[in-house]
């Protein structure tokens, strides 16, 4: 799909849907980083924006509710 068959092609930013996806906590090595670090596989993020949402990854945190939606009115899902 290219962006101008998206569904989002002809929407405002104020009307794409924000979509949450809570991210995984895992060790991750990358030149000299050994830490641990949030990460997400980049095809759920292009299943988000594919249907013309926007794709906002949360790291993992006690603080996050078990449902984002509930702490912002513009969240959709």
């Amino acid at each position: 799909m290219n962006v101008s068959e998206s569904p989002a092609a002809s929407a405002t930013d104020a009307e794409l849907p924000l979509i949450g996806i809570t991210s995984y906590l895992e060790q991750a090595q990358t030149g000299v980083w050994d830490v641990r670090a949030s990460f997400l596989p980049k095809v759920y993020l292009d299943a988000v924006t594919d249907v013309g949402g926007i794709a906002i990854v949360l790291p993992r945190s006690r603080w996050i509710p078990r449902s984002p939606a509930a702490s912002s009115p513009r969240w959709t899902g």
